[in-house]
């Protein structure tokens, strides 16, 4: 009669855990004893596999995840204007989302204003827009691409990690892969061109800022023309 010595399975239990999962058998019968998992956020497990495509994540997460949060955490363009140059520090305090020691402090806004000028003299496109803000008037850009500038549409999302993911070139990855799709689903349809200057346009986007003398560049993800 085979003999079953319990030291056989656990004298391997240091080794296990450096795998991403095991499951230890009894050799007798075949019963599991125990099954270890890898200590990860199993929401984006895929993103650790080869095949993990951005855009494809992207797409999944943009109605059900993306706007939402960009609907929801949105602050009015002239509040935010307002807070900032009162108090930097308790601007970000009451309205910034994330501090990133290289961009600055992130926002989300929503506002309209008139569009003044549509500058393409680099892949980088901008959009001038005027805001009134009743006494006095100010400018600010929106990134209108096909290259577009800094990752604050990915950083400003809670539900994304660099911790989820397998590196830092597939999180460079997913930030891109942003980029891209407003420029495929909210830039490009809303066709800005000379012919709107002087109209109203209407937006939601991020900005990172490091301080209030920091220029208002805003990434798009939803914007809308009046040509009335």
């Amino acid at each position: 009669m085979k003999k079953y010595y319990p030291w056989k399975c656990f004298i391997f239990i240091p080794v296990i855990f450096l795998f991403n999962a095991c499951t230890v058998v009894n050799q007798n019968d075949g019963t599991i004893i125990f099954t270890t998992h890898a200590a990860r956020n199993t929401e984006n497990v895929s993103a650790f596999d080869e095949e993990f495509d951005p855009d494809q994540f992207v797409e999944s997460v943009w109605e059900s995840r993306a706007i939402p949060v960009f609907e929801e955490r949105s602050v009015d363009l002239h509040a935010a204007r307002s807070a900032i140059n009162a108090n930097f520090g308790l601007a970000c305090d009451q309205y910034g989302l994330i501090s990133n020691d290289k961009s600055g402090w992130i926002f989300i806004v929503s506002g309209e204003g008139k569009l003044l000028e549509v500058n393409r003299a680099s892949r980088n496109g901008t959009a001038l827009v005027e805001i009134d803000s009743g006494d006095t008037a100010w400018t600010l850009q929106i990134q209108i691409g096909p290259v577009y500038k800094g990752m604050v549409l990915r950083d400003a999302l809670p539900f994304i990690s660099f911790n989820d993911y397998r590196n830092q070139i597939v999180f460079s990855g997913i930030s891109s892969a942003f980029n891209r799709k407003i420029d495929r689903d909210v830039v490009i349809p809303s066709a800005i061109d000379d012919t709107w200057i002087g109209k109203n346009i209407q937006f939601t986007g991020a900005l990172s800022l490091r301080d209030r003398e920091s220029d208002w560049v805003v990434t798009p993800v939803i914007l809308s023309l009046d040509k009335e």
